[in-house]
């Protein structure tokens, strides 16, 4: 296992480095309401309309994990709009989030209650119990250097708060996470866990806290009634019931959020992998993975969006597993087609 570094020496390198792409750029002033219009000429040709957020997801989606090409990519605007579009998919996934949540009843209202206090784009009202989604003035108002700045105060809370005895353990077999990434990179494990489609959610996180629990990574907390249940301390899915495994037999399951949202995967990681530290291209990461590893893709602020594993390391190459944009092996220079930056797990 390699060496633990520093906690505060570690989080320096990762607040400096999640910034650096930006910290000098007088585009950190843009705000998410000047990109949105920078955007629009684009939206225009993809046929999204005015309040169509489903379908500005998609195509965010597309555009940051996607492989298809896209004419907003050759825009000279293009990383700001790509920030635009990372923060926007973070914002309407907590709304879809709080749709499953629905279905849960009384044991789903508690996570919409914590999403609505926190972002302001999702709005819920109890008496008629409707959700809804729409941009804030708050929202539109969002600088870049907003985002950085709240990015970094996060980063040094989480280095404040870590608790060194819950770092991941010897016993974690890297290879045998990354078995189960390839084994079900494309077929999904249905049998066992659920499965998010991208209106949903999406399930990279998902996926991929199912591969680091096969490596050996335990779950921590429980719960006994279905649902999803915000946690930033706690890494579980636990099935609550199985009637016994039939396709769309009624399967049912408590879940951290720590376990499928990225952004809160990304808080619980990082207090429990050996390090987390930026790569800025193919290189770097590749000298510093080993198979069962885990990597985030972050946009130019830091924000995570995307996590996949490390699945495979030769003489000539890395390649990875994940899900959303499905694959059971992809060389790891394709990270850096849509990334400029990717936050690496060290977990063995």
């Amino acid at each position: 296992m390699k060496k633990l570094f520093a906690i505060a020496v570690v989080v320096a390198i990762v607040v400096l480095n999640c910034t650096a792409a930006l910290a000098v750029n007088s585009n950190t002033y843009y705000s998410m309401g000047e990109i949105s219009e920078l955007l629009q000429p684009y939206l225009i040709e993809e046929n999204v309309g005015e309040g169509d957020y489903e379908g500005l997801y998609l195509l965010a989606i597309d555009v940051l994990i996607g492989e298809s090409e896209h004419s907003v990519e050759t825009s000279n605007s293009y990383d700001l709009i790509k920030e635009f579009l990372v923060q926007f998919k973070l914002a309407y996934e907590d709304y879809l989030y709080c749709n499953t949540a629905l279905e849960y009843g009384e044991s789903g209202k508690s996570l919409i209650v914590d999403i609505v206090k926190t972002n302001n784009c999702v709005k819920f009202d109890e008496l008629s119990g409707k959700l809804s989604f729409d941009l804030s003035d708050d929202f539109m108002q969002m600088t870049i250097q907003d985002i950085i700045d709240a990015n970094r105060e996060k980063e040094l809370f989480v280095a404040q708060t870590r608790n060194s005895t819950r770092a991941v353990s010897s016993s974690y077999s890297g290879s045998a996470a990354a078995s189960y990434a390839i084994r079900y990179g494309v077929n999904y494990n249905s049998a066992a866990y659920p499965f998010y489609s991208a209106l949903e959610g999406g399930d990279c996180t998902n996926f991929v806290s199912q591969c680091l629990f096969a490596g050996g990574i335990p779950k921590v907390g429980s719960k006994s009634a279905e649902g999803i249940y915000n946690s930033t301390t706690q890494w579980y899915c636990i099935c609550t019931y199985d009637p016994g495994y039939q396709s769309g037999n009624g399967r049912e399951y408590a879940l951290s959020t720590s376990w499928i949202r990225a952004t809160d995967f990304n808080t619980y990681m990082t207090s429990i992998a050996n390090s987390k530290t930026v790569k800025t291209s193919t290189t770097s990461l590749y000298n510093s993975c080993s198979v069962g590893d885990v990597v985030q893709l972050l946009s130019s602020a830091g924000s995570p969006y995307h996590t996949v594993i490390i699945s495979e390391k030769t003489s000539s190459g890395a390649s990875y597993c994940g899900h959303t944009n499905d694959t059971d092996g992809s060389p790891i220079s394709k990270l850096f087609e849509n990334a400029s930056q990717v936050a690496f797990f060290d977990f063995t």
